[in-house]
């Protein structure tokens, strides 16, 4: 992959692939190549989920990804537009349905879809990123209140593909985040550390 400006993250990865697929002959007699380029269809660009991390709880994106994809695959993932962070299915009082319905997890990757599988999984664990994502999905391109930016369907960055609108939407996520996101942050940790802890996970730890 020759590009001057690829950004850290694919040059490692990039750098991973090329090695797995020149060497894996020497290790296996059955051969798989990796596919890998900078689009969107092999990579995240979303918002930056630890702006507001000054402590280093990078870990917990691993683990909520490897949750998700573990027992929520083929979920649909449905979001009450009325109360942030409840995952439940509700019609309000005239029989008009409340709930925001996506696809599941493995449809949007089998699409090349990642950024917005990634978005949805930080939904169910931020009520900011899921007010925010609920709003921006659903913008009406006629508003004419609406910022230009958040309309702008012009191509911002030619390596990622990133449109104008997607990049404004993430750097207000960012910007929200750096208010409210650690807090939220933080509970999420608590309840990682607690999932780890279980009895029957440290009966699987040799001692």
């Amino acid at each position: 992959m020759e590009n001057k400006n690829i950004h850290i993250d694919g040059f490692l990865i990039n750098s991973f692939v090329e090695m797995f697929n020149s060497r894996i002959k020497q290790y296996s007699e059955r051969i798989v190549h990796l596919n890998y380029d900078l689009s969107c269809k092999h990579n995240y660009y979303g918002p930056n989920m630890q702006c507001n991390d000054k402590t280093g709880f990078c870990f917990i994106y691993t683990f909520i990804i490897w949750y998700e994809l573990t027992f929520n695959s083929y979920e649909i993932n449905l979001f009450n537009t009325e109360s942030s962070g409840q995952m439940v299915l509700r019609s309000d009082k005239n029989g008009r349905n409340n709930t925001r319905r996506f696809n599941s997890f493995i449809t949007y990757l089998n699409r090349g879809e990642v950024t917005q599988t990634i978005m949805i999984m930080m939904c169910k664990y931020y009520t900011t990123i899921q007010k925010m994502f609920l709003q921006y999905t659903k913008i009406n391109q006629k508003d004419k209140l609406l910022p230009r930016q958040m309309k702008s369907f012009k191509q911002v960055n030619s390596v990622t593909g990133l449109m104008e609108h997607q990049e404004t939407f993430n750097k207000r996520v960012e910007q929200a985040m750096c208010i409210t996101g650690y807090k939220q942050m933080l509970n999420i940790v608590n309840n990682v550390i607690k999932f780890a802890i279980q009895d029957r996970i440290l009966k699987e730890i040799p001692k």
